[in-house]
């Protein structure tokens, strides 16, 4: 609250002399008009009266009206649930709120999410008197949970209900909506700005009205390069605050998750999550490729229940709902250097499992059994028939939409999700390695070795460690000491030496992992030069969506922001930066199309009217020098620019699916073969 009035009543201060300026000035001007001075009076006049207008009544508006306006937090998705509705799962709820000593929650929701969340809707008000919070919960967890590990989780959330530094959420989303609100005057104002300073001349006796117009439009703007200066500046510390404290309230959140649902729980709970969480990530973006096939499927629940029987038969690691569990179900390496991010609202996901770990409680209550249980049929129902109408908006409504059965999902989930287990080795940069030297090994590797899979992990973790390591050293990120393998260091004395070589050994282990998958991708196929063809297009692809995140995405971040600031009037000199910026973004777009990209490989998958594009682009040189900026100029460089990353990411993709598909040898599971299903078969 302290911190609020800080950052508010100095804005406040500042609008409201602004407001009493302009009124004095109203006044005075009258007066010098009164005492005869009628000139000086009406430029005084004009000047107040301009400040009002334009600056003070606009930003005095935006600066109140966050105050009255109600904020909803919400989603379509969720769904009511009351104690008739679910009577185990809102007993089990109003149990944990007692527990933890809080308030029962306002309205009991549930969704399909594979999470839980606390929200409530807000006023200014509440900043001084707190509302009643809600609760979400996501039937997701319930696919592989005890009732104790949902416990956990639940009582994550009710550490939250009791803090009461919940209510800076509502600070901050009303001073977020003050500055935001301020800010999106920019356009309309800076439009009347430069209007006044591009006044016309006017010739003769009346040329001190032309000079009054244009002092008025200078001295706005510099007002306004304050104001905006002032505004940024309370945005970025009133944020990095709020962060700071959020990740703190989830440490103690997760105290208060295992003081009522036990420590064992609760790093059960942790560790399930991650597994959950994927596989329910994969499930949905199942559904939303099929529905831009205009498939959908009969049942929710159904399907996941068999896209996890899959997924664990692929990976070999089940999810219990009956069982907790005391280590990941996939290997993952811990980071030797811990630091947070700044700019995150939750703290690192390892800290927080540390920290879990030091506690050693034993939960009091009886929460034996599967989350499963706690719902009866009809929510699960309801839930999952929500879920399918929203994904299926996808669908092409203008077609007709094949409903799968029950009976026949299955083919779709193998086609769909066979490349799962090798997931963990193609969702990361492949390391570089002569593929020409590889001889075929069926032996070679194996995707569910958990030996492999934490190579894998230890690289990742020791590349995460030296690549922050760095930016701290380069005071890229400011942060003044650093726990490296438990040994505390600060930015001058960071072991950088140690830091690398641990980074460069586990490189050398996880290229091993790489080389062994090709190995293996030779032994499974006939066509060995397919291949080395596709290892050859991911190495391209990746050092060129490298290079081209590097050297064209700042640029082409830098032109849009201009076009955006530009988006009403502009005067002379901004027109020209528009321009210069413009022409070069088109320059070293050219230079990196014909410096980086592999044409050949390019036009093999470009339509022919992209060709055209590029095969024109050279003759268009200068295309933004003149009078004037054509918006079809804009389109084309900002378009191809966009169009070349899609299509290195669509060649990576594919590639790397080409690999996959030789390690299981080209196994693709047959569709089912029926009259309404030629379009996936095409």
């Amino acid at each position: 609250m302290l911190t609020f009035l800080i950052c508010y009543i100095p804005l406040l201060a500042i609008v409201l002399a602004a407001a009493a300026c302009c009124v004095y000035g109203i006044i005075h001007a009258i007066e010098i008009i009164i005492a005869d001075n009628v000139v000086g009076g009406i430029l005084l006049l004009l000047l107040c009266v301009a400040l009002g207008i334009f600056l003070v009544i606009p930003i005095l508006i935006s600066t109140f009206r966050p105050f009255f306006v109600l904020y909803r937090s919400g989603r379509d998705e969720r769904i009511e649930i009351t104690e008739s509705d679910a009577p185990e799962l809102v007993q089990l709820v109003y149990k944990l709120a007692d527990s933890t000593k809080n308030k029962r929650p306002k309205h009991i929701y549930v969704s399909a999410a594979a999470n839980a969340c606390v929200f409530f809707n807000s006023r200014f008000i509440n900043i001084f008197f707190p509302v009643r919070k809600n609760i979400e919960i996501g039937l997701g967890l319930f696919k592989g949970l005890t009732t104790g590990e949902l416990a956990a989780c639940l009582s994550h959330e009710f550490g939250h209900f009791s803090q009461g530094n919940m209510r800076w959420g509502s600070v901050i989303h009303i001073l977020n909506a003050l500055i935001t609100n301020v800010m999106g005057l920019n356009d309309r104002w800076n439009s009347a700005v430069n209007k006044l300073i591009n006044f016309p001349w006017i010739i003769g006796g009346a040329i001190i009205y032309s000079l009054a117009v244009k002092a008025v439009g200078w001295i706005l703007y510099g007002l306004t390069i304050g104001y905006m200066s002032i505004m940024d500046f309370l945005y970025e510390k009133i944020q990095l605050s709020y962060l700071e404290l959020s990740r703190k309230m989830e440490f103690e959140a997760d105290a208060v998750s295992a003081r009522t649902a036990g420590t064992k729980n609760a790093i059960s709970f942790m560790y399930k999550l991650l597994e959950i969480s994927d596989r329910t990530d994969v499930f949905q973006r199942m559904l939303l490729r099929l529905a831009n096939r205009n498939l959908t499927i009969s049942d929710y629940w159904k399907t996941y229940n068999k896209v996890d029987i899959y997924l664990s038969g692929l990976t070999h690691k089940e999810i219990s709902s009956t069982e907790t569990i005391s280590n990941p179900l996939s290997p993952i390496a811990d980071r030797k250097l811990i630091v947070d991010n700044i700019y995150s609202t939750h703290p690192d996901w390892q800290n927080r499992i540390i920290e879990i770990k030091k506690t050693d409680f034993s939960s009091q209550l009886d929460l034996s059994g599967s989350a499963e249980n706690l719902v009866p049929d009809f929510i699960w129902e309801k839930v999952g028939n929500q879920v399918l109408d929203d994904i299926n908006k996808n669908v092409d409504h203008n077609r007709d939409i094949v409903v799968i059965q029950e009976d026949n999902v299955q083919p779709y989930i193998e086609k769909e999700l066979y490349w799962y287990q090798y997931m963990p080795y193609f969702q990361r940069e492949v390391l570089e390695f002569d593929y020409t030297d590889c001889q075929a090994d069926d032996k070679a590797f194996t995707p569910d070795d958990d030996s492999a899979l934490m190579t894998i992990s230890r690289f990742e973790a020791a590349k995460s460690d030296f690549m922050n390591a760095s930016a701290i050293h380069e005071q890229n990120i400011k942060i003044k000491q650093l726990l490296y393998d438990g040994v505390w260091y600060t930015r001058k004395n960071i072991p950088m030496d140690q830091i690398q070589n641990e980074y460069q050994q586990t490189l050398i282990s996880a290229q091993e992992i790489d080389r062994s998958i090709c190995k293996k991708a030779l032994a499974c196929v006939d066509d060995k030069n397919k291949v080395q063809t596709a290892y050859s297009i991911i190495f391209y692809a990746q050092k060129y969506l490298t290079e081209y995140s590097n050297i064209i995405t700042p640029r082409l971040n830098k032109v849009i922001t201009i076009l955006n600031k530009s988006a009403s009037d502009t005067n002379s000199h901004q027109f020209q930066q528009i321009q210069d910026s413009l022409e070069d973004f088109r320059s070293e777009l050219y230079a990196f199309l014909f410096n980086h990209t592999n044409l050949k490989l390019i036009e093999s998958i470009a339509p022919q009217n992209v060709i055209d594009s590029i095969n024109d682009f050279g003759e268009r040189r200068g295309m933004f020098i003149g009078s004037s900026i054509s918006g079809d100029a804009i389109n084309f460089v900002i378009s191809l620019s966009q169009w070349l990353k899609d299509a290195h990411e669509d060649l990576l993709s594919r590639s790397k699916m080409i690999i996959i598909d030789a390690c299981i040898g080209y196994k693709h599971i047959p569709i089912i073969s029926n009259e309404t299903d030629d379009r996936l078969n095409n």
